[in-house]
């Protein structure tokens, strides 16, 4: 599988009243509240989630876990007949831009099994992860002067692929770790076949395809873009 990167050239509100901050307040709490009773928390920057049936949503931590995820990958890709089966198991591109501090690799974690992932990469001297399908739609965005990021190398384990909030919450994550990185357009590298869905729920735009993407069966692959601006609020940061 080639590496094929683009390069990319470096480039409050305070209450006015005790009624505002009241509201605030009420607002917080409610807020809190639904976020026990569905079961999640969250810790620091990383966002981590923890929905009711134990599954955590966070970035890796260590090369053990991005090797799970190297073979999450893998094994999804191959049983829905994405790409050919690799003898060592794992499927591994991009792997300097992968562990260079320009990614952010999210998991979704089931006690001590990957059962999902997604990466975020940011703008920076190593470029973005993007196949040369999309070179032609990247340079009309990037003539925008946006900061962008690309989300890209979702997959989810077989038994979870029908789990809406694993993809949900990766892709959530994946958006606010753009976000409070500096980005704010996010392309979005997805199997076409849920392209509808991250439209309506999350507002983006698709912007290309393309089916030769290397190493891939001839599988359609669309580039979204994710504005902050367009993207509904409960899906940004606080």
């Amino acid at each position: 599988m080639n590496e094929n990167v683009i390069s990319q050239d470096p480039s409050s509100f305070q209450p006015s009243s005790q009624f505002a901050t009241t509201q605030d307040e009420r607002r917080q709490r409610e807020n809190d509240r639904r976020q026990q009773a569905r079961g999640d928390r969250r810790t620091g920057d990383d966002r981590r989630l923890i929905s009711r049936d134990g599954l955590v949503v966070r970035t890796v931590d260590g090369d053990d876990e991005l090797d799970q995820v190297y073979r999450l990958i893998h094994d999804a890709y191959v049983e829905q007949g994405y790409c050919q089966p690799r003898a060592d198991g794992r499927l591994i591109y991009h792997e300097t831009l992968t562990r260079s501090p320009q990614t952010h690799v999210l998991l979704a974690k089931k006690e001590d099994e990957v059962v999902g992932t997604l990466s975020a990469t940011l703008e920076g001297p190593l470029g973005l992860p993007l196949d040369p399908g999309f070179h032609t739609a990247h340079k009309r965005i990037a003539r925008e002067k946006r900061a962008l990021s690309v989300i890209w190398r979702l997959a989810t384990h077989r038994d979870y692929r029908q789990n809406q909030f694993v993809v949900m919450e990766l892709i959530k994550l994946a958006v606010l770790s753009s976000i409070q990185h500096g980005a704010i357009t996010a392309l979005c590298v997805f199997h076409d076949h849920h392209e509808k869905l991250y439209q309506r729920l999350f507002k983006m735009e698709s912007m290309a395809r393309c089916n030769t993407v290397d190493g891939f069966n001839n599988e359609t692959f669309v580039m979204m873009r994710c504005d902050a601006e367009k993207c509904p609020p409960r899906w940004l940061p606080n």
